[in-house]
This record gives structure tokens, sequence and C-alpha cells, in this order.
């Protein structure tokens, strides 16, 4: 049977019809691919958001570590959305500190964000609510308020692995946040 091999740059997909048929989807994925091919080729530099801290955008609530840069997920969120214009939402599994889930909410796409570490669940419930500075400004007097009065050292953050991620003091003053948070009623 004769083989044909695609001629499209980046694609090896052999068939062993006399035709390159692909489902939609991996017509979509070649799309995306050349989207991404299209921009870079237009500007080699594109991608390079050296210049830009992950922390500079009004998202950023929290210095999570290892934060992507927002404007680099907002523009790939942008090549999705040109080559799969009826996309709705996005999936983050690892989501972090949010970066995907605020970019996509500022488009007008709903997103589904998972994470193991309990901080980064309430950073994407806090973006995911929208912000009201008004609000935030009196809760956070209240939460430091009950807090600086909290005498405790009980750590109350218990997840696996939580020391990679923070010093037992740290623990501890998050734990009284943690508990300032929880004493407030109507906090969600």
């Amino acid at each position: 049977m004769p083989r044909l091999a695609c001629a499209d740059p980046g694609m090896s997909i052999v068939t062993e019809k006399n035709s390159c048929q692909q489902s939609e989807s991996e017509a979509l994925s070649l799309r995306f691919a050349a989207r991404l091919r299209q921009i870079t080729d237009q500007d080699a530099a594109y991608w390079d958001y050296s210049g830009i801290k992950s922390n500079s955008n009004p998202f950023a609530y929290f210095q999570y570590p290892s934060m992507m840069v927002p404007r680099m997920q907002g523009d790939i969120i942008k090549a999705i959305l040109d080559v799969f214009p009826k996309t709705k939402r996005t999936f983050d599994p690892f989501a972090g500190s949010g970066t995907i889930l605020a970019e996509s909410l500022t488009r007008g796409l709903s997103s589904i964000a998972v994470d193991i570490n309990p901080m980064a669940l309430l950073l994407c419930k806090v973006k995911a609510a929208g912000f009201r500075p008004d609000i935030a400004r009196n809760i956070l007097a209240e939460v430091l308020a009950t807090s600086a009065n909290d005498h405790s050292r009980e750590v109350e953050i218990n997840y696996h692995n939580r020391a990679k991620w923070f010093s037992e003091e740290a623990l501890e003053e998050l734990s009284k946040v943690c508990r300032s948070i929880k004493s407030i009623e109507d906090i969600e």
C-alpha cells in the first residue's frame, strides 16, 4: 500500500491512504502549533518575558513559589482562542497561585483549577471571587488585629511535605492568620 507523509513542517503523520486524513482535533492542534510558530516567526523575542516580574499584575496577592508570568499565560490563552474560538473553559491541574485561572477569567472563560496545596486553593478562591478593595481593607484590618492577639504556637496548616515550602515559624504565623480568617463570619 502506498504511504504518504504529510508535508506540513512539524507534522509526522503517515497514512495508509493516498491523502492525509486527520481527525478534527489533530487538525486544530496543528493549527495551534502553526499559530505559535507564526507568532515566533514574526518576532523571535515575543516569548521573552525576562523583563516582566511575575508579581506585577493586579492578581499578585501573594508571592507564591514558582509563579508563572501572567502576560505569557495570557498570550498563550489568546493564541488558543485564535485557533479554538469556541473555547469556554480552561483546566489547570497544577494551579499554584492561579495565574491561568485569573488570565482565563479576564478573558471571560470559566476555569477549573486543581492543586494539592491548600494555600494554592485559597489563592484560587480569592482570585475567582473578584476583588473589592473597600471590603478587603476592612477584613484585612480585622484579620491583622485578631492575628496579633493570637498567642498560640499551634500549627493548623497540615499537609504532606509542608516543611519544603514553609519554616516552622512561618507555619505558626500562617496558622494565626488562618485562625483569624476562620473567625470572621461570611468571609466567602
